[in-house]
């Protein structure tokens, strides 16, 4: 038994330098290594006529073939980070007896594996196999996303069922594939021509501005950074729809989606040229055998897309297409080599939306002897929001990965339901403006008048009653949206509150006028709420008025206080706030 915890320099293969990549991850994982961030798991459901021991020898013939199975990371004490390619390993298989259904309990199962963490300088990957009823087995991969990467998932899986139903008892397994080395990578890697990448990467992001194109819901501060997700389908006819649409008109699926989330980011973000990520297989290199390798060739770009008034729905799914086919040979680019390519500087990201197009390489036999199902493969980045896209069983799965301190479930949900109207409604508007796709379908726009007409309102209630009604009916739902920020109704309910009680504190009574010089935003809204909740009235006064005329205003008004975002802003001799 070997023991990957003591390391013997005879069991060594070899020692190589990290991808940028790896790098990027490993230093992630430096920076918490008990975050669940970069930690995968593929859950496979076994069926069939294969025992505990057959499935271990399986085991030993993968991690045989493929190098990356048998790495470790060390760091201590060295100038660069490397990976360890280990001659042998103690396979990190782990069995486990349960009584019943195993799927029932396969939550259970998972949160435990992902609980014990991943140790990258030891065992990086962890495969637990339970036995359930009725010759059920369902089997557990945890690793971190440092070994390999969504497409090696696929030819892992692939491979696993092979071997599975070409096992025979006291026969040894088929002779090992050939396998191009890592190290063939890394050297690969290691000499791509820096000086076009730049040229091509400076000249792509060319005036493009870094906007947080994913609206915050502020009232999640509090909550750490776990991951949530939810997940929608796009079927029947409207998949029948989408494809035909594509295919008709010569695109690709991943072309047609990357434009509609583009889309839908530009609406939300109020901005015509926007920037998020998009995830490449990082296969199209020159290494013989590449698409049967495992590895973590894949990379996460920018994305832009751009629109004006004229802009037409087809003339953008080009525009992208084209600019992803363009940036195929620099895909290996490391994302911290573009941001410096691009000039942007400080710690923060280009972007903090992605989409993962997943297309895995799944061969799975439905009529041999041993049945593998894919039950999920799930994976947590640090953006802020992950959209992973699958095409399988004539339909598309949509899984939205989210952080909750940036985003609450029910925006999610809105968002979810947007994205599926915009890349639809791309079909119908496809020769059309993209300014000119319409989100309300018909029979939303006659329920919200039908919903206006029949409101009705008490001469007696105020209006900040009715508000206060509406928030304890409905506090998580979303009350203002201003560019790349939301409230929710109990948000902005505490904070007008809070503010209240301010303006009193500070001789603010009712019928007192309050001056408010503050642009746009959601503060803005609080602060009008909080005038209103004190019983005072309101006084506008815009950004640029002359202060002479500021004057008048606060004299003739009979002003209290004035409220402005503006630091050191003069307001005569009246008392002024500056609102933070």
């Amino acid at each position: 038994m070997i023991n990957n915890k003591i390391l013997r320099k005879d069991n060594i293969q070899e020692i190589l330098s990290l991808s940028p990549t790896q790098q990027g991850l490993l230093f992630k994982y430096q920076m918490d290594p008990k975050s669940s961030e970069y930690m995968e798991q593929v859950v496979l459901k076994i069926k069939g006529d294969i025992t505990d021991k057959e499935i271990e020898r399986v085991w030993h013939h993968l991690i045989s073939t493929y190098d990356g199975l048998r790495s470790i990371y060390k760091w201590e004490k060295l100038s660069n980070p490397v990976q360890i390619v280990l001659k042998e390993i103690d396979l990190p298989l782990y069995f486990e007896e349960r009584v019943g259904d195993c799927t029932t309990i396969l939550n259970e199962i998972r949160d435990n594996e992902l609980k014990k963490g991943i140790d990258l300088t030891t065992e990086p990957l962890r495969i637990r196999l339970v036995n359930g009823a009725n010759h059920e087995k369902i089997m557990i991969l945890t690793y971190h996303h440092i070994l390999w990467d969504g497409w090696s998932s696929g030819i892992l899986i692939d491979s696993f069922t092979r071997l599975c139903n070409e096992i025979e008892v006291d026969k040894e397994l088929p002779s090992k594939i050939k396998v191009t080395p890592w190290r063939e990578y890394i050297k690969l890697v290691r000499n791509r021509d820096i000086d076009g990448e730049k040229k091509y990467w400076a000249n792509y992001l060319d005036g493009v501005e870094r906007n947080e194109i994913s609206p915050q819901s502020t009232h999640n501060k509090h909550i750490d950074n776990k991951s949530h997700r939810e997940t929608f389908y796009i079927e029947d006819n409207d998949y029948k729809i989408l494809k035909n649409a594509c295919i008709q008109n010569k695109h690709t699926l991943a072309g047609w989606i990357h434009s509609g989330l583009g889309i839908l980011l530009q609406i939300h973000s109020n901005h015509n040229d926007i920037i998020f990520g998009s995830t490449v297989s990082g296969r199209n290199v020159n290494l013989p055998n590449v698409e049967h390798m495992i590895g973590l060739f894949i990379n996460t770009l920018p994305i832009r897309v751009i629109k004006n008034t004229d802009t037409k729905v087809f003339e953008l799914i080009r525009h992208v297409e084209k600019s992803m086919n363009e940036r195929s040979p620099y895909e290996t680019t490391p994302l911290s080599s573009i941001k410096e390519y691009c000039g942007f500087k400080g710690e923060e990201g280009l972007f903090d939306t992605i989409l993962v197009f997943e297309n895995y390489p799944l061969n799975l036999d439905r009529n041999s002897k041993v049945d593998i199902d894919v039950i999920s493969i799930s994976e947590d980045t640090h953006f802020g929001l992950t959209i992973m896209v699958m095409e399988k069983n004539n339909k598309l799965e949509f899984i939205l990965n989210y952080k909750c301190n940036k985003f609450s479930q029910e925006w999610i949900r809105y968002f979810m339901k947007l994205l599926y109207k915009v890349i639809l409604k791309m079909v119908n508007y496809y020769y059309d403006k993209v300014i000119n796709i319409d989100l309300l379908d018909e029979e939303e726009k006659h329920q919200l008048l039908a919903q206006y007409k029949k409101s009705e309102y008490s001469n007696d209630e105020l209006i900040m009653e009715r508000f206060e009604s509406h928030a304890a009916s409905h506090p998580d739902k979303i009350a203002l949206i201003y560019e790349n920020q939301t409230m929710t109704y109990r948000e902005l309910n505490e904070e007008a509150n809070q503010l209240a009680r301010y303006f009193i504190d500070h001789g603010v009574k009712k019928e007192s006028v309050v001056g408010i010089k503050m642009n746009r935003s959601i503060d803005m809204m609080v602060v009008i709420f909080g005038i209103l909740k004190s019983g005072a009235s309101y006084l506008p006064i815009g950004i640029d008025t002359p202060q002479a005329r500021i004057d008048y205003m606060l004299l003739d008004s009979e002003c209290k206080l004035l409220i402005t975002d503006q630091a050191n802003e003069m307001a005569s001799s009246h008392e002024s706030a500056d609102f933070q």
